[in-house]
């Protein structure tokens, strides 16, 4: 939970007094008023206190009907004190949440020994909030969902572009007659490429070759098609009268 302090200025002195405690008493009331207070760790970051707490509890609840709160930083056995109260913010899950554990996890130690845990989008298996390695478009995932994933998304953005190459290629504007010319040129250079390569050397750069190869011969074809589907498309309907 995030509390807000923008109303208030506070000098230098008392941020390192802020950021140098992580103990507080949180103050919540619920919808009817009635008050609830109790102590608990937090950080303060960026200009604002976080605390954490587990669903279920009775200040979780309070905040949800009324979304203010108090918090009284203290030092024991010296008169300095501090206290901030303005609206709080509830953060349940997303990057922000993810970045927030990862400090809690750097300066506290009892996160450190009860680790928050997430779930993998795929399998649902318990995961750690720590890794970054495994967070692909704003989704986590366990070590054995990841690498497939991750091939996935790959795949599909080369899928995507090459799409997108193909719709520029046959553009409605392009003519039938271009696009045969295209197609013949094409074959014709295929053929010289294909005269040239040694199918019997193996070498990565012949390889490489043959690749291309494939992927002209593929372009070809994608054009050929092109040509067939307008046709058809061009053919008017005949419906045979009884």
């Amino acid at each position: 939970m995030k509390g807000s302090v923008d109303e208030v200025s506070l000098t230098e002195k008392e941020i390192r007094f802020l950021e140098q405690n992580e103990l507080c008493r949180f103050a919540t009331a619920s919808k009817k008023g009635e008050p609830h207070v109790v102590p608990v760790s937090y950080v303060w970051h960026e200009g604002s206190p976080y605390i954490v707490t587990d669903y279920g509890t009775r200040k979780l609840k309070n905040l949800r009907e009324n979304p203010h709160a108090a918090i009284l930083v203290d030092t024991a056995g010296t008169q300095k004190l501090l206290l901030i109260s303005g609206p709080v913010s509830i953060i349940e899950k997303g990057e922000e949440y993810r970045k927030l554990y990862k400090i809690f996890h750097a300066k506290l130690d009892w996160v450190k020994r009860d680790p928050w845990t997430d779930f993998c989008s795929r399998c649902g298996k318990t995961i750690s909030l720590i890794d970054p390695l495994l967070e692909l478009k704003g989704l986590r995932f366990c070590e054995d969902c990841y690498p497939d994933v991750k091939r996935e998304h790959a795949a599909a953005s080369i899928s995507d572009k090459m799409d997108r190459k193909n719709r520029a290629a046959f553009a409605d504007d392009e003519s039938d007659e271009n696009l045969r010319g295209s197609i013949i040129k094409g074959k014709q250079a295929l053929a010289a490429k294909e005269n040239e390569f040694k199918w019997d050397n193996p070498s990565l750069s012949l390889i490489a070759s043959a690749l291309r190869i494939l992927t002209d011969q593929n372009k070809i074809m994608m054009k050929q098609n092109e040509l067939i589907l307008r046709e058809l498309e061009s053919r008017t309907p005949t419906v045979k009268s009884k």
